[in-house]
């Protein structure tokens, strides 16, 4: 037999791929076929009892389920780990800064020093978030199976019909937004102290510059790539329902405090039907783009200390408010008609949620640190997600 002939066959010891590549959470094939001769290979598919079938249909959800969960763990997760560092190569740069505070106040003195550097730690912070979204990006090629630049292609849709879902992201983020106010007044009663991300500029140009260009721009290109472009396709198989509501829960999630989880999470409903309606995450990333511009504007013009601009603000969010509903209400947005998706179903699963929100450890792991995020740690002013 001639040595190129030889390599065809399927030597004794080599397992073939029993999972599809192609598919997230591919079914099984029949190997029998593939080999030369049709003679059966070492590992042939045969039919599962019913029992043990149902038994692996959750297991495959779950794993789609911690897959999804961990993405918002590794967000957050590679963030600190960057900025630790980037903290402590900053303090060696300032050494001789410091000294004479620690020498004069101790401890306490060289803290006075970083609360008045309070640009500089927001600056660290937002490229060290940067860093860690675009990481996890990368990461959740191979564990999503998902490529990242799929989901970014031309959208089927019009421009009525992207200005019904400008109105309804308004209107959404207006209810979210009053929702989260509702939570934060409730915490105060009970003597919680919530965590709240500090978006004010700093007066420094280069600064605020990277914090507009981040919130406005980047973190809703990426965000949308991590959560409607890869997560949601990723669990499609199991219906389109169930992905739209678990990816909105990890957008929501992903942010780590409550004043945004909330609003992120209603969004990320709105967000994630867009994407399926429209086979594009394009409609969904440029309504991000001008719901964070809008609330970046309005901060930069003052917004907290102005009351004309606050009943001016409001009225607005009370008016797509009021648009949102009526649109629901008369059915003027079609979102029943899905983009076809060329993912193979996956096995009925009974109970899905319960699968991916309460037998997914990477979910109570996230969830945990949501709720100490929000709740048990101090208001550190300019952390961003």
């Amino acid at each position: 037999m001639e040595p190129e002939q030889q390599e065809t066959f399927c030597r004794p010891t080599e397992r073939p791929v029993y999972q599809d590549p192609a598919q997230p959470y591919g079914a099984a094939e029949d190997f029998a076929a593939q080999q030369p001769g049709g003679q059966p290979g070492p590992y042939i598919h045969q039919q599962l009892p019913p029992e043990l079938q149902r038994k692996a249909a959750r297991s495959f959800l779950r794993s789609a389920g911690n897959h999804a969960a961990l993405m918002p763990i590794l967000m957050n997760l590679i963030g600190v780990l960057l900025l630790i560092p980037a903290f402590f190569i900053w303090g060696i740069a300032q050494a001789k800064t410091l000294i004479p505070y620690y020498r004069s106040g101790g401890t306490k003195g060289v803290m006075q020093y970083l609360s008045s550097r309070q640009d500089i730690i927001l600056g660290l912070t937002i490229l060290c978030t940067i860093l860690g979204v675009v990481c996890t990006v990368l990461i959740a090629r191979p564990v999503l199976r998902r490529k990242i630049f799929t989901a970014w292609k031309k959208p089927l849709w019009s421009a009525p019909g992207f200005g019904k879902c400008l109105v309804l992201t308004f209107g959404i983020a207006a209810g979210g937004e009053l929702l989260a106010f509702g939570w934060e007044q409730l915490s105060r009663l009970t003597g919680w102290k919530m965590t709240e991300p500090n978006f004010a500029l700093t007066g420094n140009k280069t600064v605020d510059f990277i914090m507009m260009a981040y919130v406005c721009v980047l973190a809703p290109l990426m965000e949308e790539t991590l959560f409607r472009g890869m997560i949601l396709p990723s669990l499609r198989p199991w219906g389109d329902r169930l992905a739209v509501v678990v990816s909105a829960a990890m957008f929501g999630l992903a942010h780590m405090n409550l004043i945004q989880g909330i609003p992120a999470f209603c969004m990320g409903l709105l967000f994630a039907r867009m994407t399926l309606s429209c086979g594009s995450i394009v409609p969904s990333a440029l309504t991000h783009i001008l719901n964070n511009t809008l609330s970046m504007v309005m901060l930069a013009a003052g917004i907290d200390s102005n009351a004309a601009l606050q009943t001016g603000y409001l009225v607005f969010l009370a008016a797509a408010a009021a648009g949102s509903i009526l649109l629901l209400a008369l059915r003027r947005v079609d979102f029943h008609k899905p983009s076809p998706t060329d993912v193979a179903p996956a096995p009925a699963v009974e109970h899905p949620y319960r699968v991916v929100f309460l037998q997914s450890a990477a979910f109570w792991v996230t969830a945990a640190l949501f709720f100490v995020m929000s709740f048990a740690l101090l208001n550190t002013s300019g952390v961003l997600k």
